[in-house]
């Protein structure tokens, strides 16, 4: 049997049978099982796994069930994980989105050494009122030593220590850009532009959906931006140091649970979270 509850603070529970669920005006997973109270729309996430003493709904051909925080769960239809619980690996048609006001500091900082493997996609830009539309990557407090993709006058472009006019047109497509700095090329699904430089490094961290820099006195500045990060690789010196993937609020990881929509490093074994305001939403492309 399923009901709802008014809470504390005018919060809005969902019981099913002797289990209660936490509701949130935010969505946190594509798709959501979304209620109507009075004037507002509540949420309660679902997990594309199969719980137990869960209220479960079929989408299509696929199965879902209401995700109960509290407890955590183990999703093994959409991840794989070692003998010890370590998470190891994810399909890679998940994605973390960014609805423009949070990113993720991946607290490295690249130089000439670094190569970046990001599956990335961008969901809106502005092509008239910045100069820099929408850019993910890291720069220094000059215009020069940037390490950076994105979106300027129409076209891909990205830097490795300065910028590389690609001319190929932008879209709002997936695609994988690769800013290898050691090898000095930078590509995108594969077509691939050469680099110069001698040397460089990052004032700040990589930022995966915006630019992480600070430029004091300039006309612009690149925000956080609508977009979709399906996993982000970072070598140094040929030496994997991340891997972030998405995970959803409420996955449990031996014995982590996941706070909130975010990306897990499986290199670390490490939750990163938002920076920013708001949350992320967390889906899978079907």
């Amino acid at each position: 049997m399923c009901a709802l509850a008014a809470g504390i603070a005018d919060a809005h529970t969902l019981h099913v049978g002797n289990k209660s669920f936490a509701l949130s005006q935010t969505k946190y997973t594509t798709p959501s099982l979304a209620f109507g109270i009075g004037n507002e729309v509540w949420y309660a996430p679902l997990a594309h796994v199969f719980i137990n003493d869960s209220l479960h709904l079929r989408i299509g051909s696929t199965t879902y069930s209401v995700i109960n925080c509290a407890e955590g769960f183990v999703d093994t239809e959409n991840y794989t994980y070692d003998e010890n619980g370590r998470l190891i690996g994810a399909d890679e048609d998940l994605y973390l989105q960014s609805t423009g006001t949070q990113w993720i500091d991946t607290d490295i900082i690249a130089d000439s050494g670094t190569r970046t493997e990001f599956d990335y996609k961008f969901n809106t830009y502005n092509s008239t009122t910045q100069r820099n539309q929408v850019q993910v990557g890291c720069g220094p407090s000059s215009n020069t030593g940037r390490y950076v993709f994105g979106i300027v006058n129409h076209v891909w472009a990205l830097a490795l220590g300065t910028s590389i006019n690609t001319n190929v047109r932008a879209d709002l497509n997936r695609h994988i850009f690769i800013l290898d700095a050691p090898q000095k090329i930078v590509s995108i699904d594969g077509i691939q532009f050469n680099g110069s430089y001698s040397s460089f490094r990052c004032d700040y961290p990589i930022g995966i959906f915006h630019r992480n820099y600070y430029m004091p006195n300039a006309a612009y500045t690149d925000w956080p931006h609508a977009a979709n990060s399906y996993s982000t690789k970072i070598y140094q010196n040929n030496i994997l140091i991340r891997h972030f993937v998405p995970v959803p609020a409420c996955m449990r990881i031996g014995d982590f649970v996941v706070p909130e929509n975010g990306m897990w490093d499986i290199v670390e074994q490490k939750f990163y979270g938002k920076s920013g305001t708001g949350s992320f939403i967390y889906g899978k492309d079907e």
